[in-house]
């Protein structure tokens, strides 16, 4: 009652409570990523919106996966546009395309990262963002493009 410890399981190597396991939350609208061009072969700006469920600190990072049905992501891509403030740095993996005859026969998927520098303030939760990317090289060949299988912050 005086401020003593009566009960310490680290003093005797007794058991501690349990480590817990946090896992991130949903968005607060599902992320969608849109080419600017929908013909096949295009160079074309992509537009990606969503809404975080969660703050985005200044030194934040968006990262999301590019299908490799797309024909490539170009090394030079560039973020247009963005609804936050600070800068903004876009790096890019993955398999670089392998052609035949101006064919694609491999390459990708394509994981873009954008890493905020800093300088800017937090995203608040439930913030709409959208975003421009340059340099997406849509896919040969009509049809679906394939799910996006990543998208987090």
């Amino acid at each position: 009652a005086g401020g003593e410890i009566i009960d310490d399981s680290t003093a005797v190597g007794g058991v501690l409570p349990a480590s817990v396991v946090f896992t991130p939350s949903g968005f607060s609208s599902s992320p969608t990523i849109i080419p600017q061009s929908l013909i096949a072969g295009d160079t074309s700006d992509a537009t990606i919106t969503f809404r975080n469920a969660n703050p985005i600190p200044v030194d934040g990072k968006i990262v999301f996966s590019v299908p490799d049905t797309f024909t490539n992501v170009r090394d030079d891509i560039v973020l247009v546009s963005k609804s936050f403030d600070g800068g903004v740095h876009v790096g890019k993996t993955g398999t670089a395309p392998t052609f035949v005859d101006t064919l694609k026969t491999a390459g990708g998927p394509w994981v873009i990262t954008l890493t905020r520098h800093g300088d800017g303030s937090v995203v608040f939760a439930n913030t709409d963002i959208v975003l421009t990317l340059s340099g997406f090289i849509n896919q040969q060949f009509e049809g679906s493009s394939g799910v996006f299988p990543l998208f987090k912050t």
